[in-house]
């Protein structure tokens, strides 16, 4: 009985990783779009540094876990997204949209969680995507 109750605690503390990354992604993704739609003609590297860095900095407290970063900001002529920064808008400003997707590594403790997610062992990655718009 009591490594069926270990095993099942040590479960539900997997699951709970799992969702703070997650809620850490996400909010992490938001700051980004908040920071590249303030700042449009900055770099991807200055919103990562200044707004995604700090958000993500609990879950590489430890063990420092790739992370996958992309800014972008939607070209309505060519009807697709572009890498950041957004290029000045002629004759006048108009809003634009800017898209950042946060992608972070996660890798299971428990077989059970990990069988449950299709792949133990193997790192799962947690994606957050958003946009924001700004004044070019």
């Amino acid at each position: 009985m009591a490594p069926v109750l270990l095993l099942l605690l040590i479960g539900i503390f997997d699951v709970a990783r799992i969702v703070n990354a997650y809620v850490t992604v996400s909010h992490a993704s938001r700051e980004g779009a908040h920071y590249a739609s303030l700042h449009p003609t900055s770099s991807e590297s200055d919103v990562f540094q200044n707004a995604i860095a700090p958000r993500i900095a609990p879950l590489n407290a430890s063990t420092p876990t790739p992370l996958d970063v992309e800014v972008n900001w939607y070209d309505v002529s060519a009807a697709t997204f572009k890498p950041f920064p957004v290029p000045a808008s002629s004759p006048g400003p108009k809003g634009v949209p800017v898209q950042v997707r946060v992608q972070y590594q996660y890798s299971t403790v428990t077989f059970f969680i990990g069988s449950l997610l299709g792949q133990f062992g193997v790192s799962q990655l947690l994606t957050a995507s958003s946009t924001d718009e700004t004044i070019r």
